[in-house]
Protein backbone atom coordinates (compact mmCIF):
# COMPACT_ATOMS: atom_id res chain seq x y z
CA UNK A 1 0.00 0.00 0.00
CA UNK A 2 1.01 3.49 -1.03
CA UNK A 3 2.57 4.78 2.83
CA UNK A 4 3.56 7.87 4.49
CA UNK A 5 7.52 8.21 4.91
CA UNK A 6 7.64 10.38 7.93
CA UNK A 7 4.39 10.26 9.99
CA UNK A 8 3.60 7.02 12.01
CA UNK A 9 2.57 4.20 10.14
CA UNK A 10 -1.37 3.50 9.44
CA UNK A 11 -2.86 0.15 9.82
CA UNK A 12 -2.34 -2.13 6.41
CA UNK A 13 -6.09 -1.81 5.76
CA UNK A 14 -8.27 -0.41 2.94
CA UNK A 15 -10.45 1.63 5.00
CA UNK A 16 -9.65 2.22 8.43
CA UNK A 17 -12.33 3.04 10.70
CA UNK A 18 -10.97 2.31 14.08
CA UNK A 19 -8.59 4.11 14.40
CA UNK A 20 -9.01 7.45 16.39
CA UNK A 21 -7.95 10.03 13.93
CA UNK A 22 -7.86 13.53 16.43
CA UNK A 23 -5.61 10.50 19.28
CA UNK A 24 -3.75 10.46 15.80
CA UNK A 25 -2.79 14.02 15.07
CA UNK A 26 -2.57 15.35 18.37
CA UNK A 27 -1.04 12.71 20.22
CA UNK A 28 1.25 10.79 17.74
CA UNK A 29 1.82 13.58 15.26
CA UNK A 30 5.10 15.93 16.47
CA UNK A 31 4.41 19.40 17.29
CA UNK A 32 0.18 19.53 16.23
CA UNK A 33 -0.34 19.80 20.49
CA UNK A 34 0.73 23.25 20.68
CA UNK A 35 -0.61 24.44 17.93
CA UNK A 36 -3.56 25.63 20.13
CA UNK A 37 -1.05 27.52 22.10
CA UNK A 38 0.13 29.89 19.26
CA UNK A 39 -2.89 29.70 16.91
CA UNK A 40 -6.06 29.01 18.99
CA UNK A 41 -8.36 29.72 15.72
CA UNK A 42 -6.58 27.05 13.39
CA UNK A 43 -6.40 24.60 16.10
CA UNK A 44 -10.71 24.94 16.26
CA UNK A 45 -10.50 24.10 12.82
CA UNK A 46 -8.08 21.51 12.76
CA UNK A 47 -10.28 19.79 15.31
CA UNK A 48 -13.58 20.75 14.07
CA UNK A 49 -12.56 18.65 10.39
CA UNK A 50 -11.78 16.00 11.97
CA UNK A 51 -15.14 15.91 14.47
CA UNK A 52 -16.77 15.71 11.00
CA UNK A 53 -15.93 12.09 10.69
CA UNK A 54 -13.22 11.08 8.99
CA UNK A 55 -10.94 7.74 8.25
CA UNK A 56 -7.91 6.61 6.87
CA UNK A 57 -8.16 5.10 3.30
CA UNK A 58 -5.24 3.52 2.31
CA UNK A 59 -4.96 2.09 -1.41
CA UNK A 60 -2.72 -0.20 -3.64
CA UNK A 61 -3.09 1.50 -6.88
CA UNK A 62 -2.56 4.81 -8.12
CA UNK A 63 -6.36 5.13 -9.93
CA UNK A 64 -7.74 4.50 -6.48
CA UNK A 65 -5.37 7.05 -4.99
CA UNK A 66 -5.93 9.89 -7.51
CA UNK A 67 -9.86 9.70 -6.27
CA UNK A 68 -10.31 12.84 -4.13
CA UNK A 69 -13.51 14.67 -2.60
CA UNK A 70 -13.72 15.99 1.03
CA UNK A 71 -16.51 14.64 3.34
CA UNK A 72 -17.34 11.18 1.07
CA UNK A 73 -16.24 7.72 1.18
CA UNK A 74 -12.56 9.03 -0.36
CA UNK A 75 -11.35 9.80 3.09
CA UNK A 76 -7.61 10.72 3.92
CA UNK A 77 -5.02 8.81 2.34
CA UNK A 78 -1.47 8.68 3.07
CA UNK A 79 0.37 11.26 0.71
CA UNK A 80 4.75 10.68 1.02
CA UNK A 81 6.84 13.49 1.01
CA UNK A 82 10.19 14.75 1.07
CA UNK A 83 10.40 15.34 4.95
CA UNK A 84 8.84 15.53 8.26
CA UNK A 85 7.32 19.14 8.17
CA UNK A 86 6.31 18.83 4.44
CA UNK A 87 4.64 15.47 5.07
CA UNK A 88 2.63 16.69 8.02
CA UNK A 89 1.60 19.89 6.55
CA UNK A 90 0.16 18.15 3.59
CA UNK A 91 -1.92 16.14 6.05
CA UNK A 92 -3.51 19.01 8.10
CA UNK A 93 -4.09 20.27 4.49
CA UNK A 94 -6.08 17.01 3.52
CA UNK A 95 -7.73 17.35 7.05
CA UNK A 96 -8.38 20.95 6.88
CA UNK A 97 -9.98 19.99 3.31
CA UNK A 98 -12.61 18.40 5.23
CA UNK A 99 -13.92 21.49 6.95
CA UNK A 100 -15.45 22.02 3.48
CA UNK A 101 -17.00 19.44 1.64
CA UNK A 102 -17.23 19.37 -2.06
CA UNK A 103 -20.82 20.20 -3.19
CA UNK A 104 -22.85 17.46 -4.62
CA UNK A 105 -24.22 19.35 -8.60
CA UNK A 106 -27.76 18.73 -9.28
CA UNK A 107 -28.75 20.58 -11.70
CA UNK A 108 -27.08 20.23 -15.64
CA UNK A 109 -27.20 24.31 -16.33
CA UNK A 110 -23.97 26.26 -16.80
CA UNK A 111 -24.63 27.65 -13.06
CA UNK A 112 -24.86 24.44 -11.49
CA UNK A 113 -21.30 24.06 -13.14
CA UNK A 114 -19.89 27.35 -12.19
CA UNK A 115 -21.06 26.85 -8.47
CA UNK A 116 -19.39 23.63 -8.44
CA UNK A 117 -16.30 24.68 -9.86
CA UNK A 118 -16.39 27.85 -7.82
CA UNK A 119 -16.68 26.25 -4.40
CA UNK A 120 -14.42 23.40 -5.21
CA UNK A 121 -12.07 25.67 -5.57
CA UNK A 122 -12.72 27.85 -3.05
CA UNK A 123 -11.62 24.36 -0.68
CA UNK A 124 -8.16 24.40 -2.16
CA UNK A 125 -7.77 28.58 -1.33
CA UNK A 126 -8.75 28.16 2.06
CA UNK A 127 -6.57 25.24 2.94
CA UNK A 128 -3.81 26.63 1.45
CA UNK A 129 -3.83 29.69 3.51
CA UNK A 130 -4.86 27.69 6.70
CA UNK A 131 -2.18 24.85 6.32
CA UNK A 132 0.82 26.24 4.35
CA UNK A 133 0.57 29.50 5.84
CA UNK A 134 -0.71 29.52 9.38
CA UNK A 135 -0.14 26.07 10.41
CA UNK A 136 3.92 26.76 8.86
CA UNK A 137 3.67 30.00 10.97
CA UNK A 138 2.60 28.60 14.06
CA UNK A 139 5.70 26.01 13.95
CA UNK A 140 8.17 28.25 13.04
CA UNK A 141 6.52 30.48 16.48
CA UNK A 142 6.94 27.11 18.50
CA UNK A 143 10.88 27.04 17.66
CA UNK A 144 10.73 24.20 15.23
CA UNK A 145 14.58 24.09 13.21
CA UNK A 146 13.60 23.50 9.97
CA UNK A 147 14.19 26.09 6.71
CA UNK A 148 10.59 27.72 6.34
CA UNK A 149 12.62 30.69 3.91
CA UNK A 150 12.52 27.39 1.68
CA UNK A 151 8.76 27.80 1.53
CA UNK A 152 7.48 29.58 -1.34
CA UNK A 153 3.94 29.67 0.09
CA UNK A 154 5.26 30.81 3.33
CA UNK A 155 7.30 33.55 2.33
CA UNK A 156 4.31 35.20 0.34
CA UNK A 157 2.59 35.33 4.22
CA UNK A 158 4.82 38.09 5.23
CA UNK A 159 2.58 40.22 2.78
CA UNK A 160 -0.55 38.89 4.43
CA UNK A 161 0.21 38.62 8.20
CA UNK A 162 -1.09 41.30 9.41
CA UNK A 163 -4.89 40.90 7.69
CA UNK A 164 -7.87 39.24 9.31
CA UNK A 165 -8.65 35.46 8.44
CA UNK A 166 -11.23 36.66 6.01
CA UNK A 167 -9.53 38.94 4.09
CA UNK A 168 -6.54 36.51 3.29
CA UNK A 169 -8.74 33.59 2.87
CA UNK A 170 -11.03 35.62 0.64
CA UNK A 171 -7.75 37.06 -1.68
CA UNK A 172 -6.35 33.75 -2.13
CA UNK A 173 -9.87 32.20 -2.72
CA UNK A 174 -10.01 35.05 -5.39
CA UNK A 175 -6.87 33.99 -6.89
CA UNK A 176 -6.93 30.13 -7.45
CA UNK A 177 -10.01 30.66 -9.02
CA UNK A 178 -10.30 33.34 -11.59
CA UNK A 179 -5.82 34.36 -11.48
CA UNK A 180 -7.22 38.04 -9.77
CA UNK A 181 -5.12 39.69 -7.21
CA UNK A 182 -7.16 42.30 -6.56
CA UNK A 183 -8.74 40.92 -3.25
CA UNK A 184 -5.47 40.22 -1.12
CA UNK A 185 -4.62 43.08 0.79
CA UNK A 186 -0.85 43.47 0.28
CA UNK A 187 1.69 44.91 2.82
CA UNK A 188 4.07 46.57 -0.63
CA UNK A 189 7.26 46.16 1.83
CA UNK A 190 6.66 41.76 0.94
CA UNK A 191 4.79 42.43 -2.53
CA UNK A 192 7.41 40.04 -4.12
CA UNK A 193 7.51 37.40 -1.92
CA UNK A 194 3.95 37.65 -2.48
CA UNK A 195 3.78 37.88 -6.40
CA UNK A 196 6.59 34.71 -5.57
CA UNK A 197 4.49 32.81 -4.27
CA UNK A 198 1.15 33.20 -6.76
CA UNK A 199 3.66 32.75 -9.55
CA UNK A 200 5.29 29.68 -8.42
CA UNK A 201 1.66 28.33 -7.48
CA UNK A 202 -0.29 29.43 -10.35
CA UNK A 203 0.34 26.15 -12.34
CA UNK A 204 -1.26 24.14 -9.26
CA UNK A 205 -4.41 26.17 -9.44
CA UNK A 206 -4.81 25.65 -13.17
CA UNK A 207 -3.92 21.81 -12.77
CA UNK A 208 -6.76 21.93 -9.62
CA UNK A 209 -9.03 23.88 -12.31
CA UNK A 210 -8.77 21.30 -14.90
CA UNK A 211 -9.21 18.40 -12.27
CA UNK A 212 -12.26 19.84 -10.91
CA UNK A 213 -13.69 20.57 -14.42
CA UNK A 214 -13.16 17.01 -15.35
CA UNK A 215 -14.55 15.93 -12.49
CA UNK A 216 -17.97 18.02 -12.40
CA UNK A 217 -18.44 16.39 -16.26
CA UNK A 218 -17.49 13.14 -15.30
CA UNK A 219 -20.11 13.06 -12.59
CA UNK A 220 -22.88 14.88 -15.59
CA UNK A 221 -22.28 11.52 -17.81
CA UNK A 222 -24.21 10.01 -15.54
CA UNK A 223 -26.58 12.83 -14.10
CA UNK A 224 -29.63 10.83 -13.59
CA UNK A 225 -28.01 8.62 -11.42
CA UNK A 226 -26.41 11.31 -9.79
CA UNK A 227 -29.41 13.10 -9.16
CA UNK A 228 -31.67 9.89 -7.72
CA UNK A 229 -29.03 9.14 -5.51
CA UNK A 230 -28.62 12.80 -4.31
CA UNK A 231 -32.04 12.76 -3.61
CA UNK A 232 -32.56 9.35 -1.68
CA UNK A 233 -29.13 10.39 0.54
CA UNK A 234 -29.41 13.84 1.10
CA UNK A 235 -31.06 13.89 4.19
CA UNK A 236 -29.27 10.21 5.17
CA UNK A 237 -25.56 11.16 4.70
CA UNK A 238 -23.75 13.57 7.32
CA UNK A 239 -22.73 16.85 5.76
CA UNK A 240 -20.50 18.67 7.76
CA UNK A 241 -20.53 20.97 11.26
CA UNK A 242 -22.22 24.18 9.87
CA UNK A 243 -24.50 27.01 11.22
CA UNK A 244 -26.62 26.33 8.62
CA UNK A 245 -27.35 22.54 7.37
CA UNK A 246 -25.98 19.33 8.73
CA UNK A 247 -26.86 17.75 5.42
CA UNK A 248 -24.81 17.25 2.46
CA UNK A 249 -24.54 20.92 0.36
CA UNK A 250 -25.43 20.69 -3.24
CA UNK A 251 -25.54 23.31 -6.16
CA UNK A 252 -29.43 23.83 -5.99
CA UNK A 253 -29.37 24.23 -2.28
CA UNK A 254 -26.74 27.17 -2.64
CA UNK A 255 -28.74 28.74 -5.57
CA UNK A 256 -31.94 29.19 -3.58
CA UNK A 257 -30.27 29.74 0.16
CA UNK A 258 -28.11 32.24 -1.70
CA UNK A 259 -30.27 33.91 -4.55
CA UNK A 260 -27.51 32.72 -7.17
CA UNK A 261 -28.68 33.05 -10.58
CA UNK A 262 -26.86 33.29 -14.01
CA UNK A 263 -26.40 36.80 -14.04
CA UNK A 264 -24.71 37.09 -11.32
CA UNK A 265 -20.46 37.63 -12.37
CA UNK A 266 -18.04 34.75 -10.98
CA UNK A 267 -16.57 37.58 -8.39
CA UNK A 268 -20.28 38.13 -7.07
CA UNK A 269 -20.56 34.15 -7.12
CA UNK A 270 -17.34 33.47 -5.56
CA UNK A 271 -18.11 36.40 -2.82
CA UNK A 272 -21.84 35.05 -2.03
CA UNK A 273 -20.61 31.89 -1.79
CA UNK A 274 -17.00 32.37 0.01
CA UNK A 275 -19.39 34.67 2.66
CA UNK A 276 -21.69 31.46 3.23
CA UNK A 277 -18.81 29.16 3.88
CA UNK A 278 -16.73 31.30 5.99
CA UNK A 279 -20.20 32.88 8.10
CA UNK A 280 -21.22 29.25 8.40
CA UNK A 281 -18.66 26.71 8.50
CA UNK A 282 -15.21 28.66 9.34
CA UNK A 283 -17.23 30.74 12.12
CA UNK A 284 -18.96 27.35 13.20
CA UNK A 285 -19.46 28.04 17.19
CA UNK A 286 -21.70 24.77 17.62
CA UNK A 287 -20.50 21.74 19.79
CA UNK A 288 -17.36 20.02 18.23
CA UNK A 289 -18.05 16.35 19.21
CA UNK A 290 -17.82 13.69 16.82
CA UNK A 291 -20.68 11.00 16.61
CA UNK A 292 -18.77 7.84 15.59
CA UNK A 293 -21.79 6.55 12.99
CA UNK A 294 -21.12 9.23 10.52
CA UNK A 295 -17.74 7.52 9.49
CA UNK A 296 -19.65 4.51 8.14
CA UNK A 297 -22.55 6.10 7.23
CA UNK A 298 -21.07 8.34 5.06
CA UNK A 299 -18.38 5.76 3.27
CA UNK A 300 -21.24 3.15 2.58
CA UNK A 301 -23.83 6.05 1.40
CA UNK A 302 -21.13 7.21 -1.21
CA UNK A 303 -20.34 3.18 -1.63
CA UNK A 304 -24.51 3.18 -2.80
CA UNK A 305 -24.07 5.00 -5.65
CA UNK A 306 -23.08 2.00 -7.65
CA UNK A 307 -26.65 0.81 -6.88
CA UNK A 308 -27.69 3.59 -9.27
CA UNK A 309 -25.05 3.73 -11.87
CA UNK A 310 -25.34 0.24 -12.70
CA UNK A 311 -29.30 -0.55 -12.05
CA UNK A 312 -28.60 -2.71 -8.82
CA UNK A 313 -30.99 -3.10 -5.60
CA UNK A 314 -31.07 0.61 -4.95
CA UNK A 315 -33.64 -0.25 -2.32
CA UNK A 316 -31.48 -3.03 -0.71
CA UNK A 317 -28.18 -0.83 -0.58
CA UNK A 318 -30.29 2.24 1.63
CA UNK A 319 -32.14 -0.39 3.61
CA UNK A 320 -29.01 -1.77 4.82
CA UNK A 321 -27.32 1.84 5.69
CA UNK A 322 -30.57 2.46 7.43
CA UNK A 323 -30.14 -0.54 9.78
CA UNK A 324 -26.38 0.24 10.14
CA UNK A 325 -25.83 -3.05 8.90
CA UNK A 326 -22.51 -2.66 7.36
CA UNK A 327 -21.24 -6.33 7.31
CA UNK A 328 -24.41 -7.32 4.91
CA UNK A 329 -23.49 -4.50 2.60
CA UNK A 330 -19.83 -5.71 2.05
CA UNK A 331 -21.60 -8.58 1.21
CA UNK A 332 -23.97 -7.56 -1.04
CA UNK A 333 -21.49 -4.95 -2.41
CA UNK A 334 -18.82 -7.61 -3.25
CA UNK A 335 -21.17 -9.79 -4.68
CA UNK A 336 -22.31 -7.43 -7.18
CA UNK A 337 -18.65 -6.10 -8.07
CA UNK A 338 -18.29 -10.12 -9.22
CA UNK A 339 -21.34 -9.88 -11.27
CA UNK A 340 -20.69 -6.86 -13.16
CA UNK A 341 -17.25 -8.27 -13.94
CA UNK A 342 -18.63 -11.08 -15.23
CA UNK A 343 -21.16 -9.82 -17.04
CA UNK A 344 -18.51 -7.42 -18.28
CA UNK A 345 -19.88 -4.02 -17.25
CA UNK A 346 -16.76 -3.40 -16.02
CA UNK A 347 -13.08 -3.95 -16.23
CA UNK A 348 -10.84 -5.90 -14.13
CA UNK A 349 -8.93 -2.25 -13.59
CA UNK A 350 -12.52 -1.20 -12.75
CA UNK A 351 -12.87 -3.95 -10.43
CA UNK A 352 -9.95 -3.29 -8.33
CA UNK A 353 -10.40 0.44 -8.07
CA UNK A 354 -14.04 -0.16 -6.82
CA UNK A 355 -12.82 -2.84 -4.66
CA UNK A 356 -10.99 -0.40 -2.57
CA UNK A 357 -13.44 2.99 -2.94
CA UNK A 358 -16.24 3.72 -5.73
CA UNK A 359 -15.35 6.77 -7.19
CA UNK A 360 -18.29 9.15 -7.99
CA UNK A 361 -16.63 10.14 -11.33
CA UNK A 362 -13.21 8.97 -13.14
CA UNK A 363 -9.47 9.23 -12.88
CA UNK A 364 -7.96 12.65 -14.08
CA UNK A 365 -4.40 12.69 -13.45
CA UNK A 366 -2.93 16.32 -13.29
CA UNK A 367 0.88 17.63 -12.90
CA UNK A 368 1.77 19.74 -9.82
CA UNK A 369 5.14 19.07 -10.54
CA UNK A 370 5.58 20.41 -13.96
CA UNK A 371 7.13 24.14 -14.29
CA UNK A 372 4.70 25.25 -16.80
CA UNK A 373 1.76 23.41 -16.80
CA UNK A 374 -0.16 25.43 -19.58
CA UNK A 375 1.54 27.98 -21.56
CA UNK A 376 -0.87 30.88 -20.26
CA UNK A 377 -1.35 32.93 -17.27
CA UNK A 378 -3.87 31.66 -14.04
CA UNK A 379 -6.59 34.21 -15.33
CA UNK A 380 -6.46 33.69 -18.74
CA UNK A 381 -6.98 29.87 -18.49
CA UNK A 382 -9.67 30.53 -16.16
CA UNK A 383 -11.38 32.66 -18.55
CA UNK A 384 -11.12 30.51 -21.09
CA UNK A 385 -10.79 26.90 -20.80
CA UNK A 386 -13.29 26.65 -17.26
CA UNK A 387 -15.88 29.11 -17.15
CA UNK A 388 -15.45 29.62 -20.91
CA UNK A 389 -16.20 26.66 -21.82
CA UNK A 390 -19.18 25.86 -19.64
Amino acid sequence: MISTNYLPKRKEINIDFTTNLENYVYDDCDYVKSISKINPELDKLIRQALSNGLFFRNSDNHSSFNYWQPLSNAGIPAVPRGDYIHELTFFIHDILHNLIPDLQITGRSELDKRIYLIERMLGEGVCLVLADMYFIDALKELGVEYDFEKKNIYQGFNALRENTLYDNLLGNVMFCTLGIKDYFKINKKYEKSLDKYLEWFAPVYISDLKWTLSNVNSKLCRASATFDWFADYKEIIPGCLSNDSQYMLSTSYLIDKLNLTDKLSNEELIKRIFDYVYKNIIEYHGQIEENLDNKKKRFYGFQSKIAYDYSLDKKLYKSLIMKGDYEEFEKIYQRDLEELLKKRLITEKEYNIFMEVYPHHTACFISYTSKYVEDVDLKTYSKNNIFGVL
